[in-house]
């Protein structure tokens, strides 16, 4: 897994590090020659401007300008404001005696900066208070203004806020983001992941992971091993029940269910109102249906199965909030989604905290906001936050839908990032369910379910969008290619 830390965990740790083993000198080197590195791997040979700012930050930036320097590029560093710590005017004297100029000042007439095939922006580290003004601004909108050259960034593009993604309106626009000692969230999370680039990470820190609540970004390593045994059977496999479907809203369940075979579960029944199991007993063939009206028809249903999922086209009600109730006390891991996290919201956090079986909410930011009573645009600002929040008052693992989506556990923050535009549309989140319902059946931890389903699910939409195309996809294409997306995990 890589590891994501924000502004103040990197404070923390280099601060640590720098107190026990008395390095920061060595530590902005090894940085710099890690962003030569990445320039290297692209160009052979180039002039290069680098803009440096007055931190660590820009520290970094000067140790890449030798760094780059030595190995035969034409180099000129700029200095937005001058930095005074020790490391720093050390740098600013190796930078003179290598190259025979200072680090110059940041001109007045940006008309008298030469031309450059690579520009390094050093400016603002993860420490920088969102909104850019002054100096700081000036040369980022000269960084903007150069179209022809190739943009690296220093940790997090200027502009961009390291810890939410937000963008200042002339953030600078980088090819290349370089983290050093951890993957930033504001570099994955949107918008600022369209800022960022291609993102490479570079552990520099000598310290094992010290942040006080471990975020990681989950990757195809992470994806444990899918692979079958021959000697085994359905039940092996776990029995999965979803509650979910209505005579207004049929194919929500529908496509859960689907989701759900092809994803590994022994055997999935659905569970909805007599009408409706009607219309599904002619429409399913791997999937079984039963009528769930009550509390009696409930605990037939249940009998058997190793996890539920709760609440795909399953509509509002009385009747919705008691089959909610009893799903949670029932003692089976269970996912709510759609409208039985409408339910959940009018119900409150007291009757999901009872559960004695682990429990995934997975909404979307409106949901998450009436689940926590919150304005939208709070959940949209600090989706992280705001996830970490639900799954704490909700007492569960709570996976946040979205072009990132974001999965809090007790014990742990998972970044998911796969996926694409083609999945915008409704149906998507009842796939999920069905994906993340039959991992849970299956016997995976919670968290590390409802991770490895949006990251499966969103790489099953990636070969579902270069068949059909992002706007002719459609959410049962995404299902098509779930089979794409596990067969590099059955070997």
């Amino acid at each position: 897994m890589i590891p994501i830390y924000t502004s103040a965990d990197i404070k923390a740790m280099d601060a640590a590090e720098i107190a026990q083993y008395n390095n920061e000198l060595q530590l902005i080197k090894t940085a710099g020659d890690k962003v030569a590195d990445a320039i290297c791997r692209e160009h052979k040979t180039g002039r290069v401007l680098v803009f440096c700012g007055s931190g660590n930050n820009g520290g970094d930036g000067v140790a890449a300008a030798c760094s780059l320097y030595k190995r035969g590029f034409e180099v000129t560093a700029y200095a937005v404001i001058m930095g005074k710590s020790p490391a720093l005017r050390a740098l600013y004297e190796e930078y003179k005696t290598l190259t025979g100029q200072g680090v110059l000042p940041f001109p007045e007439d940006v008309s008298a900066i030469p031309h450059a095939d690579i520009l390094v922006d050093a400016l603002l580290g993860t420490g920088a208070r969102f909104g850019l003004a002054g100096e700081y601004l000036r040369c980022a909108r000269y960084i903007a203004g150069v179209s022809s050259a190739r943009v690296f960034a220093v940790d997090v593009p200027t502009g961009v806020d390291a810890d939410t993604g937000r963008c200042d309106p002339f953030a600078v626009r980088a090819h290349h983001t370089v983290c050093l000692s951890g993957v930033k969230p504001g570099v994955v999370l949107y918008p600022g992941a369209e800022y960022a680039g291609t993102v490479e990470y570079h552990r520099v820190l000598q310290n094992p992971y010290l942040a006080p609540r471990k975020r990681y970004l989950f990757t195809e390593d992470d994806v444990a091993s899918l692979k079958r045994s021959r000697n085994t059977h359905k039940g092996t496999y776990g029995r999965l029940g979803i509650i979910g479907g209505s005579m207004e809203m049929p194919g929500s369940a529908l496509l859960t269910a689907e989701a759900a075979v092809r994803s590994g579960a022994g055997i999935v029944t659905l569970g909805t109102d007599a009408d409706t199991a009607k219309v599904y007993a002619m429409r399913v063939r791997e999937t079984l249906v039963a009528s769930v009206m009550d509390a009696p028809s409930f605990q037939t249903f249940i009998d058997g199965k190793t996890a539920l999922a709760m609440g795909p086209g399953l509509g509002r009600g009385e009747r919705v909030k008691e089959l909610l109730k009893l799903a949670l006390s029932c003692g089976l891991p269970t996912v709510v989604d759609a409208d039985g996290l409408n339910g959940l919201s009018e119900l409150g956090p007291d009757v999901c905290k009872q559960a004695s079986a682990p429990v995934v909410l997975t909404p979307h930011p409106k949901e998450l906001s009436r689940l926590l009573g919150i304005p939208l645009c709070d959940v949209l600002t600090d989706p992280i936050a705001m996830a970490e929040t639900a799954a704490k008052r909700y007492d569960c693992t709570v996976l946040l839908k979205g072009a990132v989506t974001v999965v809090a556990a007790e014990d742990a923050t998972w970044l998911c990032n796969r996926g694409c535009a083609g999945m915008a549309k409704g149906g998507s989140g009842d796939v999920l369910t069905g994906v993340l319902g039959a991992f849970l059946a299956q016997g995976f931890q919670a968290g590390y379910a409802a991770a490895a389903a949006a990251h499966l699910c969103g790489i099953a939409g990636e070969y579902a969008m270069a068949k059909y195309g992002s706007t002719a996809m459609t959410p049962y294409n995404t299902v098509e290619m779930l089979y794409r997306a596990y067969l590099p995990h059955e070997a």
